[in-house]
């Protein structure tokens, strides 16, 4: 992440890292980059993101401007879907990618209770069905493989 630090201090609006190992350092490299208050798209997946780095992120006020974050194959679990879900930073979002996160109910509760990421959504979800995309493993050690949330 250190390498793309001299990149990232000119003005973006997309910032690609799929398959990129920047982990939480690189989130907090990032949610701290004032150059990036353009940015409206971040995929930051298999980056090896805990929620550590989704807490960074989700207090960055240079993230405003996002409309699609994705954020699958991390290991952000339900306390890093918390912090993005009860963020006022992140209230642009439009596609919030956090599949393959280890995610269980507590994570669909959050994103259906965020006052921010379903502000515009004609119905704000009241069960996982309402949810896109939502399926969740038999095995209560991984509750959630997939939770895309789409907002109009």
């Amino acid at each position: 992440m250190k390498a793309l630090e001299p990149l990232l201090q000119n003005p973006l609006t997309h910032l690609y890292l799929h398959d990129n190992v920047f982990g939480d350092e690189g989130a907090l490299v990032i949610a701290g980059l004032p150059s990036l208050t353009n940015l409206h798209t971040l995929w930051a997946s298999t980056g090896l993101l805990t929620s550590v780095g989704a807490w960074a992120l989700a207090g960055s006020p240079y993230l405003r401007s996002l409309r699609v974050l994705k954020l699958n194959a991390n290991q952000i679990g339900d306390d890093g879907v918390k912090a993005l879900a009860q963020s006022p930073n992140l209230a642009n979002v439009k596609h919030l990618d956090l599949g393959f996160n280890r995610l269980g109910p507590d994570s669909v509760r959050s994103l259906r209770e965020s006052p921010y990421l379903f502000k515009n959504f004609p119905k704000v979800p009241q069960s996982i069905d309402d949810l896109h995309s939502v399926h969740f493993q038999g095995m209560a050690s991984a509750a959630t493989d997939l939770i895309q949330a789409w907002r109009a």
